[in-house]
């Protein structure tokens, strides 16, 4: 759907890797696509100030931006797919500090913020994605980010082979808020025929359709010119004082519609609203699948070395979540075989009502009046019932069973009977 394939050949223009063959072989030359400066600089002075912050995408080895600046223009970055491209002219223009080159790709410009740029200027690119096999969706990435960067009232000069119809259902989407003018311009080596007595001055706009269309009568003098879209972004003001749908029948001595017309308009009105909604909602979707593709490792040629830096942090970020998942879901199923397993060796054990003994246990201590009445004192006696009153109602015993210290109690006595009579005999 909208592919231009007019000026689109076995070359696919749309991948780094044929521009960055291209520029080895033209490593010493510059190139210029459609025209130089001096035919556009009525264009470029007539909308974009010198001092503004100017965008160049897809510079390529051209000379305009280095023109720009013998201009007057102070502030250009150029940005090109290619790094060869960008490392050959980083060398070439090292010393003029009004131009810095970066590699980008037109697709993904999320390393600069919104509304940073006064004007940008494209001088083929758009053609290129056009040929692409994804040409809908790269350039639909590719104009919502020109339009993200461009301040309110910044200027988007497109110059192009492509003719109305086949770039306005590009450019004249509600989501950009531009308003369009469109200039016609012949190639650099066309000459009019010398019968033809056309005064047409190429400074004019070219009219358009309510379609964006050209008029049915209109003729290029060249049939393959050129078009230059000047592409300005409206502000707030500019916005609020677009004229409603009433105000322009009115305008156009159409208020007489009936009822049934009005409504027609109406629908047509939501249908612009939805198609305006299905525009972003296509944008988000060609960027989240622009985002999964470099997540998975793919299309990364584009990407300059600080977001391969962010896109490796995401990737190690990923990579310790699932790590920390895992490691938690291992950790639950062990807990969860351990607890099997007890509930296997609990079954081989019968159950019982009894309570376990504790092997720490208490038990009272009677007091034994036998012990002072007894007819015989031996000093073990006396000492055991010494240390029996002073000691608490309550003595621990490891273990040991209530009746101990009875059983012992006639044994001592019996050693101090035979070490009495022992005492005798001698």
């Amino acid at each position: 759907m909208f592919r231009d394939v007019s000026s689109c050949n076995t070359y696919n223009y749309g991948d780094a890797l044929y521009w960055d063959a291209r520029y080895v072989q033209e490593a010493d030359g510059a190139f210029d696509w459609y025209q130089r400066y001096s035919s556009l600089r009525p264009f470029v002075r007539n909308y974009i100030p010198p001092s503004s912050r100017v965008l160049m995408v897809g510079c390529g080895n051209a000379l305009m931006s280095e023109d720009m600046v013998k201009d007057g223009y102070e502030d250009i970055i150029n940005i090109d797919i290619s790094s060869v491209a960008i490392e050959m002219m980083r060398r070439k223009y090292e010393y003029i500090p009004q131009l810095k080159y970066m590699q980008m790709d037109v697709r993904d410009m999320s390393y600069f913020q919104d509304e940073y740029f006064d004007s940008v200027i494209d001088k083929g690119t758009l053609d290129s994605l056009m040929c692409g096999t994804d040409a809908p969706i790269s350039a639909s990435r590719m104009l919502g980010e020109v339009s993200r960067l461009l301040k309110p009232g910044g200027i988007y000069m497109l110059i192009t082979y492509g003719d109305p119809s086949a770039r306005m259902p590009h450019l004249n989407r509600p989501a950009y808020n531009w308003n369009i003018k469109l200039y016609n311009l012949p190639r650099p080596d066309f000459k009019r025929p010398g019968d033809c007595s056309s005064t047409k001055s190429y400074l004019e706009p070219v009219p358009l359709t309510e379609n964006g269309l050209l008029p049915a009568d209109f003729v290029l003098e060249d049939p393959d010119s050129h078009f230059i879209y000047v592409c300005k972004k409206m502000d707030e003001t500019e916005l609020s004082n677009i004229p409603t749908m009433k105000k322009t029948l009115s305008r156009y001595n159409k208020c007489s519609q009936s009822s049934s017309e009005v409504a027609v308009v109406e629908y047509k009105a939501a249908e612009v609203k939805q198609d305006c909604e299905a525009d972003n909602l296509k944008d988000e979707i060609a960027k989240l699948q622009m985002k999964q593709l470099q997540l998975l490792g793919k299309d990364l040629k584009g990407m300059s070395l600080k977001d391969l830096q962010h896109l490796e942090q995401q990737l190690n970020e990923g990579l310790l979540s699932v790590k920390e998942k895992k490691v938690e879901q291992l950790l639950m199923e062990q807990l969860e075989q351990s607890r099997v397993q007890v509930e296997e060796l609990r079954g081989f054990f019968p159950s019982t009502d009894r309570p376990v003994q504790s092997y720490l246990e208490c038990y009272p201590v009677e007091r034994k009046s036998s012990l002072i009445s007894h007819s015989i004192h031996s000093p073990d006696v006396t000492c055991n019932y010494t240390i029996e009153k002073g000691d608490s109602d309550t003595t621990l015993y490891l273990g040991l069973p209530s009746d101990y210290h009875k059983r012992k109690k006639p044994e001592r006595e019996s050693q101090s009977n035979d070490s009495g009579s022992q005492l005798q005999m001698l």
